[in-house]
This record gives C-alpha cells, sequence and structure tokens, in this order.
C-alpha cells in the first residue's frame, strides 16, 4: 500500500545516503566493438550536464523534460543516434550474458530459455520503469496537496497508476508483463520453427510421418 506523506520522502532524499561502491568495468576485448563505446562515449559526455539538469532538477514536470530531451536527442544526427543506440545495446547483451552465465549452471538446461526471459523481462522492465518513476515524481512535485482538506491519498495513488497504465497497459514489473515478454519469445521460437521447416520439407515430412504412428498407436491401445 503506497502511502507516504512528503515531508517523509523529502527526509528519505536528504538524509539516507546509500554507500557508494567502487567503480565497476566491463571488460571488452574486441577492438571493433570497443571503438563504438569509445565513440559513444565522447558524443554523450558533453550532454551529460544537460540531461541531469533535465532529469534531476526537480523543477521540470514530466511533461516538460519529455519535451526537452526529445529536443536534445534531435540535435543529435542520424550517425550520432545510430552510434549511441548500438554501443547501448551492446553493453545491455553483455549484461544479460554475464547474469544468464552467473545463473544458469544451477538450473537444468530446459529452464534456460525462462532465465533468458526472466533476464530480458527483467531489462526491459527496468527502463519502463524509469519512465513510471519520472511520472510519479512529477504528479509528486506538482500534483499532490496533502493540505487540501479534501486531498484523498488512496485517489491521488490511483492516478499515478492510470497514468503510468496510459504508456505500459500491462504495468511494470507485473505478471503481465511478463507473460507478454514469455509469449513474444514463444511467438519468435515458432517462426524460427516453421522456417526451419520450410528449408527442410524432407525433414518436416519424416517427422510428421513419426508423429502420425505415434498418434496411431495410441488409437490402438484405446
Amino acid at each position: 500500500m503506497k502511502t507516504a506523506s512528503k515531508k517523509l520522502r523529502e527526509l528519505e532524499q536528504n538524509v539516507l545516503e546509500l554507500p557508494e561502491d567502487n567503480e565497476i568495468n566491463l571488460y571488452i576485448s574486441d577492438e571493433a566493438e570497443m571503438a563504438l563505446h569509445e565513440h559513444a562515449h565522447k558524443i554523450k559526455e558533453p550532454l551529460q550536464e544537460t540531461v541531469k539538469n533535465i532529469m534531476f532538477s526537480g523543477q521540470l514536470t514530466f511533461e516538460k523534460q519529455n519535451a526537452k530531451a526529445e529536443e536534445l536527442w534531435k540535435q543529435l544526427s542520424e550517425t550520432d543516434q545510430v552510434i549511441i543506440n548500438e554501443s547501448e545495446k551492446f553493453v545491455r547483451y553483455r549484461l544479460m550474458r554475464l547474469l544468464f552465465k552467473q545463473f544458469s549452471p544451477v538450473f537444468p538446461k530446459e529452464h534456460h530459455k525462462e532465465i533468458w526471459q526472466r533476464i530480458v523481462w527483467f531489462f526491459e522492465e527496468m527502463e519502463k520503469l524509469v519512465i513510471a518513476k519520472a511520472v510519479e515524481d512529477s504528479e509528486w512535485n506538482f500534483d499532490r496537496n496533502e493540505e487540501d482538506p479534501e486531498f484523498d491519498d488512496f485517489k491521488w495513488w490511483d492516478n499515478v497508476e492510470a497514468k503510468i497504465r496510459g504508456f505500459y497497459p500491462d504495468g511494470v514489473f507485473t505478471k503481465e508483463s511478463y507473460e507478454a515478454i514469455r509469449d513474444y519469445f514463444d511467438e519468435k521460437e515458432s517462426e524460427a520453427i516453421r522456417e526451419y521447416w520450410k528449408a527442410h520439407p524432407e525433414e518436416f515430412k519424416e517427422y510428421m510421418e513419426q508423429i502420425n504412428k505415434k498418434l496411431d498407436r495410441l488409437k490402438n491401445r484405446e
């Protein structure tokens, strides 16, 4: 249940600080990929302070943050946009691979597909969570008046959730959002199987014959 006052939230933001961890580096041996990341860093570095001011100043509503971020992104050339996107894709995939290699050895192989689904779901939902929290913070800072005698905390949270659902109908880190990822995997797997059978019709014919024989044996037992 989400019930908290603005004063408590301000206290948490200003007083409660987690200790900083030592910097963690991801070692990359591929020279071409390393060059890509270095190029992306050079593009992003001059923009970091501007991005921080947009996202964390607390002076802008979510809508204004979005507008300024889009404006900043459009100032980049299409080539620079592609370089940044590709760099982030590589880093994301490497992180997913690290998680898979961490957990897969303790699971039977038949569960490895689900491990991938869970990892992809986590990364997808974390990106959505950024937007969800930005919406929540904007509503908290600009549309929450606890001094109003008619203020209803439960109604306020319902309105925030409704706004987030406007962006993500399945919600963030919900059963529905995981099922959407699972269905996506199943669809892609089915597509790959169909393409394989199209490319290997003789194998498909033999496979179907075996299936039909098994079905006939089952019928004869009844």
